[in-house]
C-alpha cells in the first residue's frame, strides 16, 4: 500500500481504499492463486474471487512465473503463485518511515501469510474460531477501533500452540498429497487440502 511518513495513523477511509485495491488485484490472475494459498490470504480473497475462476486452471503466466506443484511420471506441473508484493497488498501492508535515515517498518491491516501460517491459529483449514476472529477484527476496523499492526504485534496476538501446529500441518499436507496421487490422478495439490 506504499510508503507512509512517520506517525501515520490509518483511518476508515484508508481501509476502504485498501479494500478497493485488494479487490482489483484479486479480480485478476492473482485471485485464483490467493484462493489456493489457504490461510488468511484465502479468507481475504473468498468474498471477491469466483470459484469458477479458481477451477479454470493456471494462467499462461504460470509457465514462467508460477510455482512447481508436483512432478510425477516425467511431467512437471505448475500453478499460479503470488509474489511478495501481491501477498503484501492482499494483507494490507504499509511501509512506514521510522525516522532513522532510510529505515522503514511495516504495519498491516491483517497478519501476513507467513505470520498466519507460523501461528497457532493456523490448523491447515479455516475454522469457525478463525472466522469469528476475522469478523470481529473486520468490525473493529470498520468502527475505527483497530488499526494496522506491526509484525511483532501480530505474532504476539496469534501465538497459540506455535510449536506443534506446523508439524501437524506438514504431516497432514504430506498425507493429502499421497492420498490425492493414489485416488485422483491429475489432481493438483492445494495447500491445506481445502
Amino acid at each position: 500500500l506504499g510508503r507512509r511518513e512517520r506517525g501515520f495513523v490509518a483511518t476508515r477511509e484508508d481501509y476502504v481504499a485498501y479494500e478497493q485495491l485488494r479487490s482489483q488485484l484479486l479480480r485478476g490472475r492473482a485471485g485464483a492463486a490467493a484462493m489456493k494459498a489457504g490461510g488468511i490470504v484465502w479468507r481475504l480473497a473468498k468474498d471477491v474471487v469466483r470459484i469458477r475462476d479458481v477451477l479454470d486452471g493456471p494462467s499462461s503466466r504460470a509457465d514462467w512465473a508460477g510455482q512447481s506443484v508436483d512432478s510425477e511420471r516425467g511431467m512437471h506441473l505448475v500453478d499460479d503463485a503470488l509474489d511478495s508484493t501481491e501477498l503484501e497488498l492482499i494483507c494490507g501492508v504499509y511501509r512506514i518511515e521510522t525516522g532513522h535515515r532510510v529505515q522503514v517498518g511495516e504495519a498491516s491491516w491483517w497478519p501476513q501469510q507467513k505470520t498466519w501460517r507460523g501461528s497457532g491459529v493456523y490448523h491447515g483449514q479455516w475454522t469457525a474460531d478463525n472466522e469469528a476472529w476475522f469478523q470481529s477484527r473486520l468490525e473493529k476496523i470498520r468502527l475505527e477501533e483497530a488499526v494496522p499492526m506491526k509484525p511483532g504485534a501480530w505474532k504476539e496476538l496469534l501465538r497459540q500452540n506455535h510449536k506443534i501446529i506446523p508439524r501437524i500441518i506438514e504431516s497432514t499436507e504430506a498425507s493429502c498429497r499421497v492420498w490425492a496421487r493414489s485416488v485422483v490422478r491429475g489432481y493438483v495439490f492445494v495447500a491445506g487440502c481445502g
